[in-house]
């Protein structure tokens, strides 16, 4: 696969060698473009319940927040040139614009940059830092909240109080970006084929082929356990199409790699290699926008745990629809987050996670009923409810122990109205 894939860069770069810029063609200039958001919630409910007698909530406690404020921003740089030899050529950089967690010290941070060349007849190829393919083709439900807003699949600004993390449909291999090779190719009668790779899953690393990977390199890490990726490919298949005034957009993906355990950290320990597949479908008719997405990861740690254990597996669905009126946008949307083996089960004080013995497994369902409306080009005012609950067992990550007799048992809900505005310039 390796020398198809050079092969195929050492002819694309021939093709572009032989079609010299002319004198006259002007170069790459980037502007500016981004998001900005802003949400305030306000928890109206919340209850829990343990049979290990941890905690037992009716109402809001004076420990618990009543309510809470959050703000996300990215900006980006951006922008192409087309040659009069019919090639485009330009590049894209994405700045995380607020504070960044403990430890970063508060920086502003480069998300992803690459640089891309494209013709009609080839396609397009992207080299950079870069999410694989599989994610960046994904394709979520619909959604009233624009732009992963307030979602109930990977929202951008979430208020959840039961101790769990959001759902996704597009969940992350590794690091958030790695230094990769992309391909996508031109649209035949609607279908697109895209394929990525990328050496390891280190980002904005300098190090060369030779350089020894130890516990102190942490852009390796996989989590805590310092496991590194190797080989990590990633392909794509999308259709978009009209039948009978039916607007309809699908897609199937999915992105491998290979588990490699650095021998200081894992002595002894086994690395298994992470896999994630999905798949997604949209039907529009008129103002009507109705769709379902399902991802399934195994042996990684993006939802609960520790992950990388062959017992490790997170499956997420996301259904909704939306109904169009002019500048206002309404519907519901639905997330079923489905976590197993992420975290040991505990026995004499000990974990373990074997075939023969329980393990953690709970589930989080997000329904977010709510509308968006237009205010100008690119602002916009939402307004919502999200419903959230978790039935988890074993130990999980509302934070109540457990042993192999069935106690651990943890349940809660809890019921937060959303409030928001978002400006795309």
């Amino acid at each position: 696969m390796k020398k198809v894939l050079l092969g195929t860069t050492a002819l694309i770069a021939a093709t572009f060698a032989s079609q010299a810029a002319r004198a006259d063609d002007q170069p790459v200039k980037l502007s500016i473009s981004g998001i900005a958001q802003f949400a305030y919630g306000v928890d109206v409910s919340q209850k829990g319940h343990s049979n290990n007698a941890d905690t037992t909530i009716s109402k809001l406690s004076s420990d618990h927040l009543p309510d809470s404020a959050k703000t996300y921003a990215n900006v980006d740089l951006s922008g192409d040139a087309k040659f009069k030899n019919g090639l485009t050529a330009g590049a894209f950089i994405e700045f995380s614009a607020q504070p960044q967690s403990a430890g970063s010290a508060n920086v502003t941070t480069i998300k992803q940059d690459w640089i891309h060349i494209l013709g009609d007849s080839f396609g397009e190829v992207r080299m950079g830092d870069q999410t694989d393919v599989r994610r960046a083709k994904g394709l979520a439900a619909p959604a009233w909240s624009p732009n992963y807003f307030l979602n109930a699949n990977s929202p951008d600004i979430a208020f959840i109080g039961s101790g769990a993390a959001t759902n996704t449909t597009t969940a992350w291999m590794g690091n958030r970006f790695m230094t990769s090779i992309a391909y996508f190719s031109p649209t035949f009668d609607g279908a697109q084929l895209a394929l990525s790779y990328a050496p390891d899953n280190g980002t904005f690393n300098n190090a060369g082929p030779g350089t020894t990977v130890t516990a102190a390199n942490p852009t390796y890490a996989l989590g805590a356990s310092k496991t590194f990726l190797r080989d990590v490919f990633s392909g794509a298949i999308s259709w978009s199409g009209t039948v009978s005034g039916f607007t309809i957009n699908s897609d199937v993906g999915l992105t491998t790699a290979s588990a490699k355990k650095n021998a200081l950290t894992l002595s002894g320990l086994q690395a298994s290699n992470p896999l994630i597949w999905d798949g997604g479908l949209t039907v529009g008719y008129g103002p009507w926008l109705v769709g379902a997405s399902f991802e399934q990861t195994s042996n990684l740690n993006n939802g609960y745990g520790g992950g990388l254990n062959p017992e490790a597996v997170d499956k997420n669905i996301d259904v909704g629809f939306t109904y169009t009126i002019g500048n206002l946008t309404t519907g519901v949307e639905w997330s079923r987050g489905i976590y197993e083996g992420g975290l040991l089960a505990v026995a004499n004080g000990a974990g373990v996670n074997t075939s023969s013995d329980p393990k953690s497994h709970f589930t989080l369902d997000t329904i977010t009923p709510g509308a968006s409306y237009i205010i100008g080009p690119g602002v916009d005012i939402d307004a919502g409810v999200a419903y959230n609950v978790v039935h988890g067992s074993g130990y999980d990550a509302t934070g109540y122990t457990t042993s192999l007799d069935g106690t651990g048992q943890s349940r809660g809900q809890e019921i937060v109205l959303e409030f928001g505005t978002e400006i795309k310039f």
